[in-house]
């Protein structure tokens, strides 16, 4: 009887706990103060990148102009005429964007207790093995002792019908 009554104060103080936890989180759920909580707890972050970007382009403008000269030399007159190079103009662009990347950091600490229970069962089957690969390296005498065994009789069937040359 006192097993029985035992078991059910276990069983009533246990549900009591969590029981607590709901009302708890009723509570604030009535009041409306648990995005308040869990803002403060976890607030979002947010990071503005900001990139430039420069662009350059290279335009030609033709010139309609002449170059005019006349030279004189020994009495000759010569005319000379050339047309001028195009004008380079050299345009540069300046782009800026801004990127603002959001961090939800309840997300983030989500993620992290998972990477950690999977780290944690990748090390859990590290040892398996391990235990495992120790295991085998014990049980592998009887490996050695077979060869050992099939060597022997190997060559003492060469020895008998190559060296003393008698049958069996």
């Amino acid at each position: 009887m006192r097993t029985l009554i035992l078991i059910l104060l276990v069983l009533l103080a246990g549900c009591s706990v969590e029981k607590r936890a709901q009302k708890k989180v009723a509570w604030l759920l009535a009041k409306d103060v648990m995005d308040d909580a869990c803002a403060r707890l976890y607030p979002v972050r947010d990071s503005v990148v900001v990139r430039d970007s420069l662009h350059f382009d290279t335009l030609y403008v033709e010139n309609e102009t002449y170059i005019r000269d006349t030279v004189v030399r020994e009495g000759q007159t010569v005319y000379i005429e050339k047309k001028c190079p195009p004008h380079q103009v050299i345009t540069k662009t300046v782009t800026r964007d801004s990127f603002i990347y959001r961090t939800n950091t309840a997300d983030v600490e989500r993620l992290k207790g998972e990477v950690l229970a999977v780290q944690k069962q990748l090390v859990e089957k590290d040892g398996i093995i391990i235990n495992q690969q120790k295991n085998l390296d014990k049980d592998n005498w009887w490996k050695v002792a077979c060869i050992v065994t099939w060597c022997g009789v190997l060559l003492g069937f060469v020895f008998r019908f190559f060296v003393v040359k008698k049958p069996i």
